[in-house]
């Protein structure tokens, strides 16, 4: 049964450093599936390019593929700056793929597009040329963002969004924000959340008679080119109110960087939390889940977050999170003490959640300790994502076709 892929997101010829995310789902089912990707690279065309592509609408211009190695296909293709002629260029580059896949001979029995915004329209059109279903994918970060400013082709959106035959939200906040605005789909949807590269679980760190007096400390981690988008200036903040009232409090930041973000960074700490927050640099792999483990509560209020694997991965090290409202790992956990969403832009409200949680730290890792051994964690696990993707795929593909418009 051969899938065909489509994503903006896979590591390739052109681009080998992306993340890993989508090539580790589909490696997961190499087994059950013939998958070929084709993974897609986009330029910004020139101002005088532009123009005469909008002159001339030269829309199946300016694409090009580098190749093939394995069942990966890397593709890159020129568009307008600003999104111009999205719709345009996108179908176009449907066409394009799929007179390839015609020329290889290919017989797919499915198209997955691995986002609704943008390879969506592409998985779509493919879909409709060679009279097969398609899947698609919604990934928060660039599906809202997209769909949010793109209200032209909210009509086109809907079509793709209940025309699909199966979707795999990457967290529930996301669906329920795509059913909102397009329309609650009466497709399936398997809920699939990323893969961690490690999913033992490391029990929670009790402060015992014999640590009973020890400091209690938030921890965070990301690379510190990222601190706007994760937040770092009001987390810093946070912690500098957090420790005005707890002498003993501290916040520790893991992650590397060059010596300019981390100079932003400590501008903030002596700033707004002299003595209560750290930059601790990058932590090996092998060593950040105890380092985690350590920590009485993990948080990263980030102002946008597709999925946040970092969450999950702080959760089975035995650490209580904090983390976006709307964003990440939203939905997940509704009920669950351990687990707890915080408006990003509010200040006082995340100090006064991180607080709580610090002050009820014991009762929230025996929670936790407990939610590590339930059916429910074992959603997160490799495995279990693996079966839910591999039954998502194989509904969808034995459905038939699709009527040919």
């Amino acid at each position: 049964m051969t899938i065909i892929h489509i994503s903006t997101d896979y590591p390739d010829a052109i681009e080998p450093a992306k993340t890993k995310a989508i090539s580790n789902l589909v490696e997961s089912t190499a087994d059950q599936f013939d998958h070929q990707i084709y993974s897609l690279n986009r330029v910004d065309l020139a101002p005088h390019k532009a123009l005469w592509r909008w002159l001339s609408k030269g829309f199946d211009k300016g694409f090009r593929s580098h190749g093939r190695i394995g069942n990966i296909t890397s593709w890159q293709y020129a568009a307008m700056p600003f999104g111009g002629f999205l719709k345009s260029t996108l179908e176009a580059l449907g066409d394009a793929i799929a007179d390839d896949i015609i020329a290889r001979k290919l017989s797919p029995t499915l198209i997955h597009g691995h986002k609704l915004s943008m390879e969506g329209i592409i998985a779509n059109r493919i879909a409709k040329r060679l009279g097969v279903p398609f899947g698609l994918s919604l990934q928060g970060n660039t599906d809202r963002r997209i769909l949010g400013v793109r209200w032209d082709l909210r009509g086109m959106y809907r079509h793709i969004y209940h025309d699909a035959a199966i979707i795999f939200p990457f967290a529930p906040w996301i669906k329920s924000y795509c059913d909102g605005y397009l329309g609650e789909t009466q497709a399936r949807c398997h809920i699939l959340p990323c893969m961690t590269m490690n999913d033992d679980m490391m029990a929670p760190s009790f402060m015992s008679d014999n640590n009973a007096g020890r400091a209690q400390k938030a921890v965070s981690a990301f690379h510190l080119r990222h601190w706007h988008l994760k937040n770092a200036d009001r987390l810093i903040a946070v912690a500098g109110k957090v420790g005005a009232r707890r002498k003993d409090f501290s916040l520790e930041i893991a992650g590397g960087g060059m010596s300019e973000h981390e100079a932003i960074l400590q501008r903030f700490i002596s700033k707004t939390a002299q003595g209560h927050a750290e930059l601790i640099g990058a932590v090996n792999g092998a060593d950040i889940q105890q380092w985690m483990n350590s920590g009485s509560v993990f948080v990263m209020p980030s102002r946008r977050e597709t999925f946040g694997l970092v969450f999950v991965e702080a959760l089975m090290a035995g650490c209580p999170v904090i983390y976006p409202k709307d964003a990440a790992i939203d939905g997940y956990f509704e009920g669950y003490g351990f687990a707890r969403a915080v408006p990003a832009e509010d200040i006082d409200e995340i100090a006064a959640v991180l607080e709580e949680m610090l002050n009820n730290e014991q009762a929230l890792k025996q929670e936790l300790a407990i939610w590590q051994d339930s059916d429910h964690a074992q959603q997160f696990r490799r495995k279990n994502i693996a079966s839910a993707f591999a039954d998502g795929l194989l509904h969808a593909a034995t459905l038939g076709q699709t009527d040919v418009n």
